[in-house]
């Protein structure tokens, strides 16, 4: 008999939810359940072997004996008045709960993180990275065709936040006389299968955030032969190398307009979009990282 497990995810149609429909498509060796926070997670799960809850959610919890958890994102200790200890031990009233007593195995999505929680020693924490659908984000595979632009484009995508600033990268296109296409979570929200559209109608990707996990906008953007321009946040600097695939900036408007000139540049631009585009379908995909969730459910079932 298939071990059961269960995955909780956050939001329906949400980038979470997209995560666990394609664990639970790819690990077919595991009988996998997926289900939304909203639930009562700590009776239903009485069911399953495991259960993998995808964040530090506000939830009713199943016992820690049998829970793996996810830490997706760099700012809940970051922000957090106590850093990594207080996130761990005490957790954020209104945000999400403490991670010490409610699983017995971690997870994070980039080395910044492991490296930020060394000194946490009473539990296995490992790094376990997800990727990009290869069947959707390739630009070989998709059918869109690529844009040609009079004026160059530079395109954001995600949640507009502080964390994220929008309007600076607005800004500065302005003043480069670039244009600015974004596809935002708030008014512009784009279905995953429409994406590739969005990233052919731009010439350059930019993230200009001050903190990430692992960023699928960047991953995305890198299948479709796009460069990017980015500050050094989440996983960014495991997946792109400086003045090679892509440029590394400072969180500030006078490195965007540095780079933003600097990658004006066409044929720079192609050299970038070509060695992105090998890096994320070489190392960046679902086909390439479901091994590792593969390996977490093993040892999640272990220990």
């Amino acid at each position: 008999m298939k071990p059961k497990i269960l995955i909780v995810f956050d939001e329906m149609g949400w980038i979470f939810h997209s995560h666990a429909k394609q664990i639970q498509e790819r690990l077919t060796e595991y009988d996998i359940d997926i289900i939304d926070h909203r639930q009562n997670i700590t009776e239903i799960s009485k069911k399953y072997d495991l259960v993998y809850v995808m964040d530090p959610m506000p939830i009713t919890y199943p016992p820690q004996n049998k829970t793996i958890m996810g830490l997706r994102n760099e700012f809940l200790y970051k922000d957090h008045p106590e850093s990594v200890i207080g996130l761990y031990e005490k957790g954020w009233s209104g945000r999400c709960v403490s991670i010490k007593d409610k699983c017995k195995l971690l997870h994070m999505v980039n080395k910044r993180q492991i490296e930020a929680f060394k000194d946490i020693k009473d539990k296995p924490i490992i790094l376990v990275q997800h990727g990009i659908d290869e069947r959707i984000f390739d630009v070989n595979v998709n059918k869109y065709k690529k844009v040609k632009n009079d004026v160059l484009t530079v395109g954001m995508s995600g949640r507009d936040s502080r964390n994220k600033t929008f309007g600076t990268v607005k800004l500065a296109c302005d003043k480069t006389g670039l244009r600015f296409l974004s596809a935002q979570y708030n008014y512009s929200r784009l279905p995953k299968e429409k994406m590739p559209e969005f990233y052919n109608k731009i010439d350059v990707y930019v993230v200009m955030s001050l903190s990430e996990g692992l960023h699928n906008g960047s991953m995305e953007a890198g299948a479709m032969k796009v460069p990017i321009i980015s500050t050094k946040c989440g996983a960014i600097e495991e997946m792109v190398t400086d003045g090679e695939s892509g440029l590394l900036i400072e969180r500030n408007e006078k490195s965007l307009i540095e780079a933003l000139e600097k990658i004006k540049d066409e044929k720079l631009r192609s050299d970038m979009g070509n060695k992105f585009h090998e890096e994320i379908i070489m190392n960046w995909t679902w086909e390439k990282r479901i091994d590792g969730f593969r390996k977490m459910f093993e040892l999640g079932l272990k220990i």
